[in-house]
């Protein structure tokens, strides 16, 4: 048996399976990311991000959590598809209050980051947090219990960048 996923007028650039095997996301060179129920192939959210080459994307490995980053170019972005049952939705919403306070009480330090967190507009449309970067994002790995995940950032003229970042304290 086969199944079609039917969107991307462009290069998919990855694929991702939820932790649960029910939801799978896809990303492409056209600022699409897509979520999909994988039995159905049923489209349940779709994104447009703000620049148009999204190379990597990763669902959190914690069931619990319906978080889902994606590397934009420079960027990368923290969503919440909102698609797994009512209990991990509410967890998600609590952890995402939580990144909420911490932003509200981070102190912005005026010497260079290589990664600048920012709140989002829409936590349902859009996404919930970016990390901006100064070299482009080529790749992004969660830790096991999902607080923590790992970007490599590759830039030509220099070498590969590998940061740390934590979500419940927004940082890098």
């Amino acid at each position: 048996m086969a199944l079609e996923y039917v969107f991307h007028q462009s290069q998919v650039r990855s694929i991702s399976i939820s932790p649960c095997g029910q939801f799978l996301a896809s990303c492409d060179t056209e600022g699409n990311v897509v979520v999909w129920q994988v039995e159905t192939t049923r489209i349940l959210k779709k994104y447009k991000t703000e620049k148009p080459v999204n190379d990597c994307l990763a669902w959190s490995p914690n069931k619990d959590i319906s978080l889902l980053l994606v590397c934009n170019e420079d960027n990368l972005l923290i969503f919440n598809p909102n698609c797994y049952p009512k209990e991990a939705k509410l967890k998600t919403k609590g952890l995402l209050e939580q990144m909420q306070e911490a932003w509200k009480t981070k102190v912005d330090s005026s010497k260079k980051k290589e990664a600048v967190w920012t709140l989002g507009s829409d936590h349902v449309n859009s996404y919930a947090f970016k990390i901006e970067f100064d070299k482009i994002i080529k790749s992004v790995t969660w830790h096991l219990k999902g607080d923590y995940f790992s970007t490599m950032a590759h830039n030509i003229q220099s070498t590969s960048q590998v940061l740390i970042h934590q979500l419940t304290t927004l940082s890098s």
